[in-house]
């Protein structure tokens, strides 16, 4: 149910941004760009994991738990919002632009919004109850692309972006609260109190370390080029996450619980990363694979022809949001066993990396620099964290790459004839885009059997050691 949902709402965000590129200006992406990016700041200036504390956590299903969460989050909400209203000035100060003042204010209302989002619907994802859990996520999803649409119709520039961005944690509220309803008390448990801020302690940092290290190249690129290419590089962005984010919303919400409930047993949780790396591997290679061929007809047939400039931009965005898939496998084992710091650790030296980096990156190679700065920090770091796993769990690299092996092969079986039918064929777009999709589909069928096949065999050998 979870994976048919989210494919839905992603299927409808892509029609959803096919149709806003053949109305709005590029200009307006790059406004709503900013916008977004600075509501991710100020959410990770004190991201503190409550949603994984709740999963992580062995009383994090206890009412006494979730309201220490709630009242966390209510009151981060609020206190973050004020502050960046606050400094929305300032802000515009620095990408001088006055005129994004009244949007960029009004942005800042969808953190509030989100943070009072009834804490017991992270309980959903622990307990892997997905039913309700993705009716509130991608339903939220869905409400706020139908906005979006109708908005643009009255409001044709940036303001319908915004609008929709806006409802969407305000529909998610309203729906937790329907869902699996909380009800906040001033009366605090302090030994769970303890608990909580001792994992939040360990978290701190890291979200704003993440956020630093993955919107860096929105950061600079919004400052260094003009908000046209700013909007064709947020827009050839989002194309190129979906892999990422399907994976983020069928997968992540079950990766962390999953991983929680062998937190103690360092050997299965070591099978369970490598049997989540090779199913995931097996499915995102091809898929990235037909995007990387695809590049220049995609974005032409996506969101008109002049995206097509963004075509090896795009190209480098795909690799470098697949390696960034992995990296989260493993800051998700980092989290069910308690030790966020550890991917603290590794963040900052990937932001050291990147601010070394972009700067000179974009100056001399435009949104292909800042791509490639973003993917090469990346894989210094994510490198590095393979090697850590050893220490922790005694996982060897070349056996982690083995995992890799079956999904590598189908991207090459994709790749190959893939560029040959781009390079050689002279078709159409459309001609292009239903030959590499076949080879995609082909690649997705054999690596799914596949991986269903070596579930069987798992739950079989659990079944006779019973």
């Amino acid at each position: 149910m979870l994976a048919g949902a989210t494919i839905f709402e992603r299927a409808l965000r892509l029609g959803r941004n096919m149709i806003l590129a053949r109305i709005l200006a590029p200009d307006q992406f790059g406004l709503m760009a900013i916008v977004m990016l600075v509501n991710s700041l100020f959410e990770a200036i004190t991201e503190v994991g409550v949603r994984q504390s709740v999963i992580q956590n062995k009383h994090g299903a206890s009412d006494a738990f979730l309201n220490i969460a709630w009242w966390f989050n209510a009151t981060r909400g609020i206190v973050i919002f004020g502050l960046g209203y606050m400094a929305a000035p300032w802000v515009c100060d620095f990408y001088e632009d006055p005129s994004l003042l009244p949007v960029l204010r009004f942005g800042l209302l969808a953190f509030p919004l989100a943070s009072f989002v009834s804490t017991r619907m992270f309980v959903l994802q622990r307990e892997l109850r997905i039913g309700p859990y993705a009716i509130i996520m991608q339903g939220s999803g869905l409400f706020s692309t139908l906005v979006t649409l109708v908005a643009v119709l009255y409001i044709p520039n940036v303001w319908a972006l915004v609008i929709g961005f806006v409802v969407e944690p305000a529909f998610r509220v309203v729906a937790s609260f329907v869902a699996c309803p909380i009800k906040p008390s001033l009366r605090f448990d302090r030994e769970l109190a303890g608990e909580f801020f001792t994992f939040a302690r360990r978290m701190a940092l890291l979200g704003l370390m993440s956020f630093l290290v993955g919107r860096m190249d929105v950061f600079f690129l919004a400052k260094l080029i003009s908000k046209e290419e700013l909007g064709m590089y947020s827009l050839a962005l989002s194309l190129a996450d979906i892999p990422r984010f399907g994976v983020s919303r069928v997968i992540g919400p079950l990766l962390l619980p999953m991983l929680a409930t062998v937190q103690d047993d360092l050997p299965a949780l070591k099978r369970e990363l490598l049997a989540v790396t090779r199913a995931m591997l097996a499915l995102l290679t091809p898929l990235a694979a037909g995007l990387i061929v695809l590049a220049a007809p995609l974005l032409r047939l996506v969101y008109g022809e002049p995206y097509g400039v963004m075509a090896m931009t795009f190209r480098f965005l795909c690799v470098y949001l697949l390696v960034a898939i992995l990296g989260r496998t493993i800051m998700s084992v980092y989290m069910a066993i308690g030790r966020p710091d550890y991917q603290r650790g590794f963040s900052l030296l990937r932001l050291v990396l990147l601010a070394s980096a972009m700067y000179p990156a974009i100056v001399t190679w435009g949104t292909e620099g800042a791509a490639v700065a973003c993917l090469c920090s990346l894989v210094v770091t994510f490198g590095l964290q393979l090697l850590h796993l050893r220490s922790i769990l005694g996982l060897g690299i070349l056996r982690y790459l083995a995992a890799a092996g079956s999904g590598l092969a189908l991207a090459v079986v994709v790749g190959l004839p893939g560029i040959a039918l781009v390079r050689f064929s002279g078709g159409s777009d459309l001609t292009l885009l239903a030959g590499v999709g076949a080879l995609v589909a082909l690649a997705l069928g054999t690596g799914g059997w596949r991986i269903l096949n070596k579930t069987r065999v798992r739950a079989a050998a659990a079944t006779s050691t019973t």
